[in-house]
């Protein structure tokens, strides 16, 4: 965890993110692009929605990451830190 928010990425230290960006190395968060099994079945087991249901929320995966993208971009920031950022800020306001 870092700063009460779970580790967002694979990265063997929150650094590595730092340093890939340093280099021009666009990197997407873990948590992000591997969500879809996990949404899918969630939507399905415990929501009781259809496949075709959950599929729409994890095409939805894709608006969270283009999103994490543009505020890291917009804020110069890595996409890790726009990812813990946004976390955060659901964790302590909600989701919508």
């Amino acid at each position: 965890m870092t700063d009460g928010v779970p580790c967002l990425h694979q990265l063997d230290t929150p650094a590595t993110a730092d340093l890939l960006h340093q280099h021009g190395i666009l990197w997407a968060p873990d948590i992000i692009v591997s969500a879809g099994g996990i949404v899918h079945a969630t939507a399905v087991e415990l929501h009781r929605e259809t496949s075709a249901q959950a599929t729409v929320r994890v095409h939805g995966i894709a608006d969270t990451l283009t999103d994490i993208l543009r505020t890291a971009r917009a804020t110069g920031s890595t996409p890790a830190a726009a990812a813990r950022a946004r976390a955060r800020h659901h964790t302590e306001h909600g989701r919508r």
